[in-house]
């Protein structure tokens, strides 16, 4: 079963989380279900929250319920507390009793619903508007963390190229998480046998699939940057390859392009280079979801791996730069001491 969404319910009467429930149970979003946990007060909300047990993606809160302000109170405790990736739809029996726009603002509430207004159809669409707003959050948070770990790698002496790759690696089950799909990925230099860094995130029957898949589909004709797919490798709906280089430069990625074209056979080790240096570095993705190359979800997929590749390039540009530093160091060293 699919992992499902969770969703919060908080409100001081039990028969609109019924409605609420009702409304979506037998729905779903990006194929996956909703799971919903009700909350009657404010302070059953917190509790919930601080338990810290679930990540929830969206919250639908009532206004008034054991005081006046008691749903604004606890928009604010979220929006101090919890991750921007929870977004709050707001629900009101009394519009007049709160201005929508100073609330909206004030607590960076997404929707505000008059409980009047709250169909099945009204619900089920504004969930899906608000979990947009929460995956484009969470995603923002997660690239912006992952930056920050490149960084802080990049800021130590003797950093290791295994040290980014890892970072990677830890950026693509995010994007299996997300988007529900299996990922392959191998990264390493052009065509160093001996230095490949893998993370398969599948089972051993479909890696055991994947590798020849990947192996044949690049004997034929493929673009750099570009997703494909073919039903001539053996190929099913919804598995498709990406090749990135790694590298920060045009040039480099025109090298990289060039190398890998050169000839690609036998195992995987053999994608990757006959240089000892990681300066033009490689990843192959190999993904199998259950959305064809040309569906939207996929294009969202590859949209996100495409922030993740931007971030690795900017850890990567500073990986060769302290590198280069440190060579020109050494070789003023050497010639001083020649001197």
């Amino acid at each position: 079963m699919e992992t499902p969404w969770e969703i919060l319910v908080v409100d001081d009467e039990p028969d609109i989380f019924k409605v609420t429930e009702m409304a979506i149970k037998r729905r779903s979003w990006q194929g996956r279900p909703f799971r919903l946990t009700y909350a009657d007060s404010k302070a059953k909300a917190i509790e919930i929250l601080s338990g810290g047990t679930v990540s929830f993606s969206v919250a639908f809160i009532d206004v008034v319920m054991e005081s006046d302000t008691a749903g604004l109170e606890l928009c604010q405790y979220i929006r101090k507390t919890a991750p921007r990736s929870l977004r709050i739809i707001l629900r009101t029996g009394q519009p007049g009793s709160a201005p929508e726009e100073s609330v909206m603002n004030d607590y960076d509430i997404d929707i505000y619903l008059a409980k009047s207004e709250a169909t099945p159809d009204a619900l089920y669409k504004f969930l899906r508007s608000a979990l947009r707003f929460s995956q484009e959050a969470l995603t923002l948070q997660i690239v912006s963390k992952q930056l920050g770990k490149f960084s802080e790698v990049i800021s130590k002496p003797q950093v290791q190229f295994e040290q980014l790759a890892a970072l990677m690696i830890n950026g693509v089950d995010f994007l299996r998480s997300k988007h529900q799909c299996a990922i392959a990925i191998f990264i390493g230099a052009i065509t160093h046998p001996h230095k490949i860094i893998s993370d398969f995130g599948m089972d051993a029957s479909e890696l055991e699939k994947a590798s020849p898949l990947v192996l044949k589909i690049l004997n034929g004709t493929y673009k750099i940057l570009q997703p494909f797919t073919s039903s001539e490798a053996g190929m099913g709906t919804g598995e498709f390859i990406l090749i990135a280089p790694l590298c920060a430069m045009e040039s480099d990625s025109a090298k990289a392009a060039s190398q890998v074209k050169a000839g690609i056979f036998g195992s995987i080790a053999n994608f990757f280079a006959k240089t000892e240096h990681w300066e033009q570095a490689i990843a192959v993705f190999y993904f199998k979801a259950k959305y064809s190359l040309d569906s939207a979800p996929a294009q969202r997929l590859l949209a996100d791996v495409s922030l993740f590749l931007d971030n690795w390039r900017i850890g990567h540009a500073a990986f060769r730069m302290q590198k280069e530093l440190a060579a020109a160091i050494l070789s003023q060293r050497s010639n001083n001491l020649r001197g």
